[in-house]
Order: structure tokens, then sequence, then C-alpha cells
């Protein structure tokens, strides 16, 4: 046996083992299956998928930050709000139902020769990759007939259906009239 073989043989061991920082603590640089690092670790195919997407725009659109303001007088209507993400496409929104209501239409607030009224809509379009908002003083939907008692800091589904992608559910929080997500004995409400 050669006199370097015990040479060799401990630089061989030596280096399958991780390097270590003062501390003892295994780097990333060397990192084992079992204390690998995001860095250095094989990704899920779906987590694979998801670091690939990156910011990139999603193929369909999205609906976020939704909420109903509960109506100040009982059998008013309520509104719902929310902000829309388009998808890869131009789309547009064609309805918006709820099982909490038994009747829903999408409305724009306008103004004409100085007055301001509500006018029904039948579509609300949006480009691709565009984030548009429906919100207080303009594009709303206005709910008609509750189907059970609503109470603000509660919840209700949406569903948002478009002319050209699957429709998305979300849940909406419900708020007092006055917006707030507790009433705090406000008695008054405000525009849809």
């Amino acid at each position: 046996m050669s006199p370097r073989f015990p040479l060799i043989a401990l630089m061989l061991i030596a280096g399958c083992a991780p390097a270590a920082d003062p501390a003892g603590n295994a780097t990333a640089e060397n990192a084992t299956p079992d204390n690998a690092t995001p860095d250095n670790a094989a990704a899920t195919p779906a987590a694979q998928a998801a670091a690939d997407a990156g910011d990139a725009e999603p193929a369909q659109p999205g609906i976020r930050d939704a909420w109903i303001r509960l109506p100040a007088i009982a059998g008013r209507p309520a509104a719902a709000y929310f902000t829309i993400v388009g998808g890869a496409a131009d789309d547009a929104v064609v309805a918006v139902t709820s099982p909490a209501f038994a009747r829903a239409e999408l409305h724009e607030t306008v103004e004409e020769n100085g007055v301001t009224r509500m006018q029904m809509g039948a579509r609300v379009p949006f480009t691709a990759g565009a984030r548009l908002d429906l919100a207080p003083g303009g594009r709303h939907v206005m709910l008609f007939d509750p189907t059970g008692a609503l109470k603000p800091g509660g919840t209700a589904e949406l569903t948002v259906a478009f002319a050209n992608s699957p429709n998305v559910t979300v849940k909406a929080e419900l708020r007092a009239p006055s917006g707030q997500a507790t009433d705090h004995g406000s008695a008054h409400g405000g525009s849809h």
C-alpha cells in the first residue's frame, strides 16, 4: 500500500462532509438533502411551475378585495365592490350572482347635465393584464332581496361570470352602511 493512500482517503472523506461555519452549522454551498436550503433544494413540480411563472400575468382573470356594503334601510339593495385583475386576454364581466341575494345587477354611476344617477349595465369590459376597480361612486353590483340575515363582519359568496373565462367565486366581506367592517351605531348610509 502506498504511503499516499491514507492521505488520499482522508481527503475524499473530508470532501464528502458538508462544509461548516465556525459554529459547526452546515453551509448552503455543500448542503445535503437533510439540511437543504431553498437555493439548492430540488423543487417540486408545483413549486417549480410557480417559480417559472414569476410575475407573469395570470392566464385567467381574478377578483380581489371583494366587499359588500349592507343597506342602511331594510328592504333597500346592498352594493358589492371588488377589483378585477385581467388575465392573458381581454374579457368582460357579464354577470354576478350570490346565494345570499335573490338578484344581482351590474350598475354604473354616471353624471349627465350635473345630475348623478345609476344606470344598469350589461357587462364590464377590461383589457388583458389590467386592474379595474368596482368602487363606490362608479361601477358596482347592486344586490337585491337578501335570502337570510346578513351582519357586518360576516361574509357572503359572490360568483363573477366572464364572457370568455371560467367563473370566479370569492368570499366578500360584509360591511355596515358606512363602509366599515362594523357599524358602531351609524344611522346613515353612503352612496352606492
